[in-house]
């Protein structure tokens, strides 16, 4: 909060996706489950709407602000409010052949197109665990080179 540059920018923002060694840096808590959920906490009482910490083979933690924060915001489900889950990582097919680069860039994507889906048929958001779930299979994808298809990007 008290840093001139980054403190002051954090109430406008609506997510923030941090893997758990960013998260640590900048927070300066002791790296283990408590620690996750300190940091968090430190980070939605700065103003930030919703903190995503990815994990890597452990999954991913995410923690929501309340309704007065998500009120603030026409971009994050009220539902979410005041809610946190903690995301086991979705498996990878034994023998696969990993590449993690932009694994984290593949879960904020999905995280964030997962904010805006609606359940199909219902005029309501995903929830929250459906959401992480979500994000983090769009990241396991990713990281297994198998299912990884470089040509169809066209560029």
């Amino acid at each position: 909060k008290g840093d001139p540059v980054i403190g002051s920018c954090l109430q406008f923002v609506d997510i923030l996706h941090l893997n758990e060694d960013e998260l640590y840096l900048i927070s300066g808590c002791e790296r283990n489950e408590k620690g996750i959920k300190v940091a968090c906490d430190l980070l939605l009482e700065c103003g930030v709407g919703i903190v995503a910490v990815t994990r890597g083979k452990n999954g991913c933690f995410v923690s929501c602000a309340g309704k007065a924060r998500f009120s603030q915001s026409k971009c994050l489900p009220l539902s979410w409010a005041d809610s946190q889950i903690c995301q086991p990582a979705i498996g990878i097919p034994p023998g696969a052949t990993l590449n993690t680069n932009g694994a984290g860039d593949a879960f904020t994507a999905g995280f964030v197109v997962a904010t805006m889906m609606r359940s199909i048929g219902e005029n309501s958001y995903l929830s929250l665990k459906q959401a992480s779930e979500f994000a983090s299979l769009v990241a396991a994808r990713h990281v297994d080179t198998n299912t990884r298809n470089l040509e169809s990007l066209n560029v």
